[in-house]
Order: structure tokens, then C-alpha cells, then sequence
């Protein structure tokens, strides 16, 4: 017993590991984005895309890793992961044109997305029920940390050396992360003889159907991706924002992100207790309200006339920590409704389609003008909305099912 609870504690600081590494992929080099823009001698739209295509291929590799580990394990995916960022690091070091600088972030989002989808399907593989929703706050817990201390780390090299030198750091973190798994994480996954044999396109595309149609599924699908999109419109809109508009330097502009990363942290420790006493439901409908009254405290501001500072940094503080309750929860929901057996394919489905949506609105995020705070309030506004409308949708569904189930 105490062995399991060994073994399951070790798990549990993995899976935090390995999503740290995903989410400083995206957040480390933030504070560097307008020096590669003028290392590149490309401009600030083109800069942002780097972001966007990162995002792309983080979206697409999970529908391919997610699948195959079902067939053979979760460890063989986890390593080719890692291998493939690390290629993209390696080649962001030595990158000379847009074009390759490009092509190594999608490298890194390929493998960024395998390991989303290999710490989620490894937290489903050995949890479930509420414990399931209490591994997933660890995977909160990792998007918090790479998302608080990933810009610090990413301001300070940039300002000491030069922007080159956050893509060493990550591909020394990478390689420290292949050494942990390779001796501390066991398979947790293990292929009957039946799945073998299966036709493996068969069983995900008939998986990948039976998802899509499962209107719970897909609500909180849509759930985390506006709240997903709380972060990735600060990742998008704010290094030129606050480094050119409130004349941060990089490593100040780093300092910021511990700010915003701390109630994300806070929330992902509060998670687990809030949801065994209180439920999913309470968690999630107090992270919309939180989202909701930090969009609309910024944009009341704006419309007043304050612009520093302050008026950015608050209110992101109280969405951060709104949009970890709903992140963590939509995903123990949505993975819960499936078996353990397709564990891995539902992981990736998941993945895949919110971090694809997430692209298209990253995108559009990076064409709105940063001279001022005015439009990031406006979509934080829109997206707590939107929070609340599928949380309601999502707890009218589970009434309307458990109701059948007593009737039944």
C-alpha cells in the first residue's frame, strides 16, 4: 500500500514536470520576442505567429500521439515527444530566418502536444473519480509554474546573454526530464491482445466519433478553450504591450508573470479540497464569475481613461485564478466520461481540438492592436462569458441525465 502511494506521489510530480516543459515552451521566450524580432529583422505581426505556429502543432500531435500510446504504451510516445522538442530547440539556436525559426516551433509544438496528451493519459490511466480531478490540479500546478517562472527565467537570460540562450535552457530542461522518466516513470499502459489486434484507425476514428457526439464532451471541450484562452491572449498581446507602451525591459516584463502565475498556482492547490466539498460545478461557476468581474473591472478602467500599469496586472491576477478552477475541471470531466482502455485517445481528442481552436483565436488575437489594454479587457470579458454559458450547459446536461438515471 504505502509502495502504490509511493509510486502514485511520484507520478504525480512527472506529470507536474512534464507540463512545466509545455508551458515553458510557449512562456520562456515571451520576454524575448521583441529581440527576436529585431534579430530576425522581422515584424511584430510575424513575431507573434511564432506563437501561433508553436500552438498549431501542439494541437495537431496529440490526435496521432494519443492513439499510438493507446497501442503501445505511454513511455515510447513520452520519449519521441521529448525528442522532437528537442530538435526544435536545437534548431531555434541556431536559426537564421524566419523560415526555419518557423518550422523549429512547430517541431516544438509536435513535441509539446505528445507530452500534454502523455501526462494527462498517464493521470487517467492510474486515477480516477475525484482523484482523477485531484492529478489534474497537478497538471494545473505545471501550467502555473511554466506560465509564472518561465518568463522570469526567459527575461533574465535575455537580458544577461542573449535570446538564444532561452532555447539552450530549454533543451538542457528536456534532456533533464528525459533522464527523470527514463529511471522514475513506469508504463502505466499496457496494450491487451485484443487492442493489438484491432485495426488501430478503426478504433480511433470509431473513438474520435463516439467523443464528438457526446454533447458533455464537447461542452467542456469548449469550456476549457475560452478559458485556455485567457493565458494565450496575455502570451499574444502583452510582450510588446507592456515591454514598448509601459517601457518594461525583458526581465521586468518577466517579473509580471510570477504575479500573474500565483493565483493560477493557488488555484490549482485550492482545486482539490473546493472539489470534494464542493463539487465541480461550484469550482467552475466561481472561476467564470472571477474571469467575468476581472474583464469587466479592466474595461470599466479603460473606458475611464487609466492606462498603466496596474489596471493590466490586477484584474489578470483574478482571471488567472478563475480560469485554473474551470481548466482543470473541464478536463477530469470530460476525460472521466470514457474508459481507462481509451484513455490516450481521449486525452488527445481533447487536446487537439481546443489547442486547434486555440490557434485560430491566437492568430486573430495577434492582429489586435497592443497600444493599449482596451481590447485584452474586451476578450476577457467575451471569454469569461463564454465560460459561463457552457458551464450552465454543461450542469443542465448532467441533471438532465441523472434524472433519466432515477427514472430508469
Amino acid at each position: 500500500m504505502h509502495s502504490a502511494q509511493s509510486q502514485q506521489s511520484h507520478i504525480k510530480k512527472l506529470i507536474l514536470i512534464i507540463t512545466i516543459l509545455g508551458q515553458a515552451s510557449i512562456a520562456l521566450y515571451l520576454p524575448a520576442l521583441p529581440e527576436i524580432s529585431r534579430g530576425l529583422v522581422i515584424d511584430e505581426f510575424q513575431t507573434k505567429l511564432t506563437v501561433t505556429c508553436f500552438i498549431i502543432g501542439f494541437g495537431i500531435s496529440p490526435m496521432f500521439f494519443g492513439p499510438i500510446s493507446d497501442r503501445i504504451g505511454r513511455k515510447p510516445i513520452l520519449f519521441t515527444a521529448l525528442l522532437l522538442a528537442l530538435i526544435g530547440f536545437v534548431g531555434n539556436i541556431f536559426s537564421a530566418t524566419f523560415e526555419l525559426f518557423i518550422l523549429c516551433r512547430i517541431l516544438e509544438g509536435l513535441g509539446c502536444g505528445g507530452l500534454l496528451t502523455s501526462g494527462r493519459s498517464i493521470a487517467r490511466d492510474v486515477f480516477s473519480g475525484k482523484e482523477l480531478a485531484s492529478a489534474s490540479s497537478y497538471l494545473s500546478m505545471g501550467f502555473a509554474l511554466g506560465f509564472g517562472l518561465s518568463p522570469v527565467i526567459g527575461g533574465l537570460l535575455t537580458k544577461t546573454f542573449h535570446w538564444t540562450s532561452v532555447f539552450i535552457f530549454l533543451a538542457l530542461f528536456d534532456l533533464f526530464i528525459m533522464v527523470l522518466c527514463f529511471f522514475y516513470l513506469p508504463e502505466t499502459k499496457t496494450a491487451t491482445p485484443e487492442k493489438q489486434q484491432a485495426p488501430l484507425l478503426k478504433i480511433t476514428l470509431k473513438d474520435y466519433l463516439h467523443a464528438i457526439t457526446n454533447s458533455q464532451f464537447m461542452i467542456n471541450v469548449l469550456g476549457g478553450f475560452f478559458a485556455y484562452c485567457i493565458v494565450i491572449s496575455y502570451n499574444v498581446m502583452t510582450p510588446f504591450l507592456v515591454q514598448d507602451n509601459f517601457n518594461l525591459s525583458p526581465d521586468e516584463y518577466g517579473y509580471l508573470a510570477v504575479l500573474i502565475g500565483a493565483p493560477y498556482y493557488l488555484a490549482a492547490l485550492m482545486n482539490r479540497q473546493m472539489v470534494l466539498k464542493h463539487g465541480i460545478y461550484f469550482s467552475c461557476m466561481l472561476g467564470s464569475i472571477l474571469i467575468l468581474t476581472a474583464g469587466a473591472a479592466m474595461l470599466f478602467a479603460n473606458l475611464n481613461g487609466y492606462q498603466n500599469i496596474y489596471v493590466l496586472i490586477i484584474p489578470f491576477m483574478i482571471a488567472t485564478f478563475g480560469q485554473a478552477l474551470i481548466f482543470s475541471n473541464t478536463i477530469a470531466s470530460a476525460l472521466q466520461l470514457f474508459p481507462a482502455t481509451s484513455g490516450g485517445r481521449m486525452s488527445a481528442l481533447y487536446s487537439s481540438l481546443q489547442m486547434i481552436l486555440v490557434s485560430l483565436t491566437s492568430t486573430y488575437f495577434a492582429r489586435l492592436p497592443d497600444n493599449n489594454t482596451i481590447y485584452l479587457a474586451t476578450v476577457v470579458l467575451c471569454m469569461g462569458g463564454f465560460c459561463l454559458i457552457f458551464i450552465l450547459l454543461s450542469e443542465k446536461i448532467r441533471q438532465k441525465q441523472l434524472a433519466k438515471a432515477a427514472v430508469v
